[in-house]
């Protein structure tokens, strides 16, 4: 191997190796929480940069319990159904508009639940028709305990409610 070929070998590997060490590496496990890439020191002082700056993107979504992650994991609210999580935080809008019928929190839970939107005013209609199942008083459980049983309860509603059923899927 003459010497010329070696140094372009040499300056290629270099290279690849250059372009590895500044590509961020986000590894993602199978429930599919991101964790923060590996701070490598290198040469390149960009490195550090495209690092901390994804890092802070993952923590932000972490922050808002957007992602259902935290560090690099699954969150309380990872496997949680969207409609319970929903109830924990409106649990008072979505009881108040349950008792009427009606509302935008009812239609926002329908959305959660899988209904069409051409299926929100039967699905708000029975929450009404069952406040009293739905909504029985739980003062000694969390709010937590509370939307869960709640949600749980609205799932076993709509499953047994064949019309309901068919445009709402509960999806969790």
């Amino acid at each position: 191997m003459s010497h010329t070929t070696f140094s372009k070998l040499f300056y290629s590997l270099l290279l690849i190796w250059g372009i590895w060490l500044i590509t961020p590496q986000i590894s993602t496990a199978r429930h599919r929480c991101p964790k923060p890439p590996p701070i490598k020191f290198s040469l390149f002082s960009i490195q550090a940069f495209v690092a901390s700056s994804v890092a802070s993107t993952i923590a932000t979504g972490r922050t808002f319990n957007t992602s259902g992650c935290d560090r690099g994991h699954p969150s309380d609210s990872f496997y949680r159904p969207k409609g319970a999580i929903y109830l924990q935080k409106l649990l008072e809008q979505v009881v108040e508009e349950s008792s009427q019928g009606q509302g935008k929190h009812l239609d926002a839970l329908a959305s959660l639940a899988g209904c069409s939107s051409a299926a929100f005013p039967l699905f708000s209609q029975t929450l009404q028709k069952h406040y009293n199942v739905l909504f029985t008083p739980f003062s000694h459980l969390s709010l937590k305990n509370q939307a869960d049983r709640i949600w749980d309860k609205l799932e076993n509603i709509v499953t047994h409610d064949a019309s309901l059923h068919a445009v709402c899927p509960m999806a969790s």
